[in-house]
């Protein structure tokens, strides 16, 4: 009984160090104590659920997919409503006896008939909101579909195409990790198999697809750190990708701490797809998909 409330605290201890400002004094321990409770009681017996947590330890997958994808409460910039239990209690009857591939297609559905699309503003209504509001943009009915894969122990995602290069507008949707590899799946939209959507063509254009992972534990393409989470590219899953590279000099002598921004045209604006900074060679780099970029540099107080 010990081990397993070590292994409670535990996770607390990692829920509450990658919280921000706004979640440390707006949420209270109830509603994380809540989650850590569902996350472990989703996982099975607690008996049994205390050895597979020790063979799970010792595996990278604990570490990649559990703990930012299934452990971890928030999905992205979404009002925190506690949404787990209910989720899961709502769930369990679809989802048992199931495999993580039949689960994750069940949970779509089971979304599907909850919330359709809505255009919407900027602000991201948590899921349980969604659900009361049985309506959504894309990027609440995928906070609605995470939030809900979570909830029965399927580690998911937000991915989020920022700017189409093809037309104005831009596209949330969800990955799931099934079968020891990350598919994807249109949120609230469900189809028979997984790896399917509108925006399969679409995405094979994209120039950026990234995703939010809360915490440092990944190993795929960083795009951007911060003290609570990273931002990485999934676009390699989608389109085919190239290296850009840009060196700054100044007489000839390499720039070091630039900022280099790579922008893209779309909705009459150029919208800034990634912002590095030079390094000691003053190179700023971004793998990106195919299309046009426009590449601006700030040095000396002058844009060139």
């Amino acid at each position: 009984l010990g081990f397993l409330y070590s292994l409670v605290a535990m996770a607390l201890f990692l829920s509450y160090r990658v919280l921000n400002i706004a979640d440390m004094t707006t949420d209270g321990c109830f509603i994380l104590g809540a989650a850590v409770s569902v996350t472990f009681a989703a996982a099975g017996h607690p008996i049994l659920g205390m050895f597979a947590a020790i063979v799970a330890g010792c595996m990278a997958g604990f570490v990649t997919a559990f703990l930012p994808y299934v452990l971890y409460h928030r999905v992205n910039t979404e009002w925190i409503d506690g949404s787990r239990g209910e989720l899961m209690a709502a769930l369990d009857p679809f989802v048992r006896g199931k495999t993580m591939e039949e689960t994750a297609l069940a949970v779509n559905v089971w979304c599907c008939a909850h919330a359709t699309y809505t255009p919407a503003d900027d602000r991201t209504l948590g899921p349980l909101a969604v659900l009361r509001r049985t309506m959504g943009r894309c990027g609440e009915e995928s906070v609605l579909a995470v939030a809900a894969l979570r909830s029965v122990g399927i580690p998911a995602r937000q991915c989020y195409c920022p700017r189409w290069s093809h037309c104005d507008d831009n596209h949330a949707w969800v990955e799931a990790w099934v079968a020891g590899d990350w598919h994807y799946l249109g949120a609230c939209e469900p189809e028979p198999v997984l790896d399917r959507g509108w925006f399969t063509a679409a995405a094979s254009r994209a120039m950026l697809v990234h995703t939010k992972q809360w915490g440092h534990f990944s190993e795929e393409t960083q795009l951007h750190i911060t003290p609570t989470y990273q931002q990485i590219s999934c676009t390699a899953r989608y389109a085919q990708m190239r290296k850009l590279t840009v060196q700054v000099q100044d007489q000839g002598k390499p720039q070091q701490g630039v900022p280099v921004a790579f922008q893209i045209v779309n909705y009459s604006e150029l919208f800034t797809l990634h912002q590095g900074v030079t390094d000691e060679k003053g190179r700023a780099c971004f793998e990106t998909g195919l299309g046009d970029l426009c590449v601006y540099v700030w040095h000396n107080g002058k844009m060139l």
